[in-house]
């Protein structure tokens, strides 16, 4: 029999599950309100966002002006396209002599000369001679003006001449890219035609002749010296 005459405080079982209980009881966690929340605000701001640009377009009609659409701050960054270099041991047919094509690089042909830049007065090279003596002639002609590499290399051709002015007319494009290639690809050009030298054994065999004077004689020994490299 149950008795109906209980008395006393009332104490929770500790066995007892709330999850037992039907219907079951509902539960938020508050990581789960704070993410809801979050979206919530993130929402708001894109909707506020949307409203403002729709502001300032309605205004832009109102005052005339065409609305400036920009979905994207930053303008995509244009690819640079280079063009392939050519082969200067390759050359190429005659061209057009009214209308030449020069075989420098962009860099070189778009670079600024200085205006006190002036061409310097040589010996022009026909193809004959020693090559690396005509750079070397060109280039200590240019040591007492600003002269920087395009100067050099755009300056360069002025001083060829004959089979020198053919070859380099029959450089590729876009082949020459420094005062220093360009220099190295002349000479190994023409290193055919460079004048042999005469060894210091070679001066042994100058004699005074009968009736050459001793002035004469010495002035002809200096010539032939000059000839002979680190004499």
């Amino acid at each position: 029999m149950f008795r109906d005459d209980f008395s006393g405080p009332y104490t929770e079982d500790e066995n007892y599950n709330t999850d037992d209980d039907y219907p079951p009881r509902r539960r938020c966690s508050a990581n789960k309100e704070q993410t809801t929340q979050e979206r919530i605000a993130a929402h708001e701001a894109e909707v506020a966002k949307l409203k403002k640009k729709l502001e300032e377009e309605e205004a832009a009609r109102a005052a005339g002006r065409p609305p400036v659409i920009n979905l994207d701050p930053t303008p995509p960054r244009s690819r640079r396209v280079e063009t392939p270099r050519g082969d200067p041991t390759v050359l190429l047919p005659l061209g057009d002599p009214d209308d030449p094509t020069p075989p420098f690089t962009q860099e070189i042909m778009k670079a600024t000369i200085s205006k006190k830049f002036k061409m310097p007065t040589i010996k022009a090279y026909d193809g004959t001679g020693d090559p690396a003596n005509h750079v070397r002639t060109f280039s200590n002609a240019l040591l007492l003006q600003p002269a920087n590499d395009a100067a050099k290399c755009r300056a360069f051709p002025q001083t060829l001449a004959g089979m020198a002015q053919r070859w380099y007319s029959r450089l590729p494009p876009n082949s020459i890219g420094s005062f220093k290639e360009l220099s190295k690809t002349f000479i190994n050009q023409f290193v055919s035609g460079k004048i042999h030298e005469k060894s210091s054994a070679s001066l042994m065999g100058i004699r005074q002749g009968k009736n050459e004077t001793l002035r004469e004689y010495l002035s002809r020994f200096t010539k032939e010296a000059i000839k002979v490299p680190d004499f």
